[in-house]
């Protein structure tokens, strides 16, 4: 057993790439210790992970120095082959590429517990631009206009909302390579108090010796509205009305008197002892829609989201659900199919239940295949308790596939309500006979003859004689290492990355027959010598078809160390049974 290769990312390896390993045999899982695998020096993230031939070192690891990664001579393969010695691997890391984070989010409400400061993180900036404008929740519409602006393909041309209170440089200080927690006082913007709302921006602007600042394209950016408050508050509605309630952030304890404001609609309640209000809805809803919650000095907000969910008052009115089933899924051509179901009116509003679907006097439905051709149609009666059930019969040659009913409710307040049931059409018939094909054990040389046999007998017993057969034989370049012989390895190393697989040109050849009395059919092959040698898999396959045109196919596939690309087959006869012979495979 061999390494075959090792490396440490694509390119430059950095402190987060791992170090892996491959080997010419899957290795014995049973056997491996992560002690087989030893790293100098080492990081306290170490992982070490091993899947048949691979081994990799996982885990974040201090840049610009050298590691040594020794594999111990005991590492053991699936044969019980060993490494033999010890082997040793140097890697040379690099710097770590340059990150800029922070808490992620639109929108994030600061902890009161921390005062007026927000945290980012980095690695290899020494400094950062800080700009910051102190905003007010009527700024939420403009505020995300501007995000959006700075989505994607956006111009990237528009500011933040409200008046800039800051604008200058923070300096980092920390060591190459290592993660430099940030701790940003914003007490300029939030007073001392430390209350109210603020948009910020960090972009990088100076990268550290020995690291490379990235394009303006993919400069990191961070940008959030920041909410300081010492409200927790939240919201919870249905169609008529909504329960908010607000706690102390930093205790979780009931507030009182706080007054919640749902904008657009402008609906108004004030907090009880327990820190809960009832608020109706209202009927409008708006880009800049939140919820805005104060106390004297202390706002808190919880904006909407970019789905659109907020609080808003609708009518949930009556809807009619539908449970249909048929008698088998799957049906043939000409099959009759049977479908049966119910309907019942669901009211959703408060008080609401199922009840029957009173008015829903018919079910017309309508059948299509799998390429939207019309099955069948028709119209059926419901009972007294909402149900109903129809059959029809498939044409001969429908297409098969996914097929569709679908069915909609006539008469009553749930006219026109539809529902969409699904089923098979498919073409099966149970298997008469089986077909294999065989090839001697081997082992097969260059410049040497092979035979394969198909073989077709029926279930029932006895041979298929008089059978349309087709044959369909590839040759592609191979590769292979010898049981035992690990240090060996013929054919041509393709890396596992390259999409094209291996470098050489394929041979394909087909053939018809018919089987003779015995249900079999031989062909034999000639390998000739490739230059240069390059080892040959050949794979086999053979259909055999019979009167009533079910076919079935036999695989088998042959492992040449020498061969051509080349597929050429001319035809003998040997004794009463048909054969053919390809030449120059």
């Amino acid at each position: 057993m061999i390494v075959t290769e090792h490396r440490c990312g694509w390119g430059n390896c950095s402190p987060y790439d791992a170090f892996t390993f491959y080997f010419s045999n899957p290795l014995e899982d049973s056997a491996f210790e992560d002690d087989l695998v030893q790293v100098s020096p080492e990081f306290p993230a170490m992982t070490i992970s091993q899947s048949g031939g691979y081994i990799a070192v996982y885990g974040e690891k201090p840049g610009r120095r050298k590691y040594t990664v020794t594999l111990k001579a005991g590492l053991k393969d699936i044969f019980g082959q060993t490494l033999g010695k010890d082997q040793q691997f140097t890697f040379d890391v690099g710097a770590a590429d340059p990150r800029l984070t922070a808490a992620s989010g639109e929108f994030i409400v600061l902890d009161p517990k921390a005062g007026p400061q927000f945290t980012f993180y980095s690695i290899n900036y020494d400094a950062v631009r800080l700009k910051a404008w102190e905003v007010q929740p009527t700024d939420w519409a403009q505020y995300r206009e501007y995000l959006e602006d700075w989505r994607y393909y956006g111009k990237k041309k528009k500011l933040p909302p409200g008046r800039k209170v800051i604008d200058t440089e923070i300096k980092i200080k920390g060591s190459a390579d290592e993660l430099v927690q940030t701790n940003l006082d914003l007490t300029e913007v939030f007073g001392k108090d430390g209350l109210g709302n603020a948009v910020i921006e960090l972009t990088p602007s100076r990268a550290s010796k020995g690291s490379t600042m990235p394009d303006r394209d993919y400069l990191p950016m961070v940008r959030s509205w920041l909410n300081a408050t010492k409200l927790g508050v939240d919201v919870m509605y249905d169609y008529e009305e909504a329960l908010v309630w607000a706690n102390d952030l930093a205790t979780g304890a009931p507030v009182n008197g706080v007054e919640f404001t749902l904008v657009p609609t402008n609906a108004k309640g004030t907090t009880k002892d327990n820190g809960t209000a009832i608020v109706p809805l209202g009927n409008a809803s708006g880009t800049a829609s939140y919820v805005l919650a104060k106390k004297g000095d202390d706002i808190a907000m919880i904006p909407e989201s970019y789905s659109g969910n907020y609080p808003y008052k609708y009518d949930p009115s009556k809807s009619l659900s539908w449970f249909v089933f048929d008698d088998r899924g799957m049906y043939k051509p000409k099959e009759e199919v049977h479908l049966k179901g119910w309907v019942r009116s669901v009211d959703q509003r408060k008080g609401g239940d199922l009840s029957l679907a009173a008015g829903t006097t018919s079910v017309k439905w309508i059948a299509y295949d799998a390429m939207n051709n019309k099955l069948a149609e028709g119209t059926t009666d419901t009972t007294a308790l909402g149900g109903f059930d129809f059959n029809f019969v498939l044409p001969e040659t429908p297409n098969l596939g996914s097929c569709r009913v679908e069915m909609t409710a006539m008469g009553g307040e749930h006219s026109g309500s539809m529902s969409t049931h699904y089923f098979q059409i498919q073409e099966f018939r149970t298997p008469e006979f089986e077909v294999s094909v065989h090839v001697p054990p081997g082992p097969f040389y260059a410049n040497a003859e092979a035979s394969a046999r198909l073989e077709a007998k029926y279930y029932a017993g006895g041979a298929l004689p008089n059978a349309d057969v087709n044959w369909s034989i590839t040759a592609n370049a191979s590769a292979f290492t010898p049981p035992n012989q690990s240090k060996y390895t013929f054919g041509v190393w393709v890396p596992w990355w390259r999409s094209g697989g291996m470098a050489s040109s394929s041979s394909y050849a087909n053939l018809s027959a018919k089987t003779d009395a015995a249900g079999e059919h031989f062909i034999k092959l000639d390998f000739g010598a490739a230059e240069p040698p390059r080892p040959m898999t050949v794979s086999l396959q053979g259909t055999a078809m019979d009167v009533n045109r079910q076919a079935w196919t036999g695989s088998a596939t042959m492992l040449v160390p020498r061969a051509n690309t080349t597929l050429d087959f001319g035809q003998t006869v040997t004794s009463s049974r048909r054969a053919h012979r390809l030449r120059s495979l």
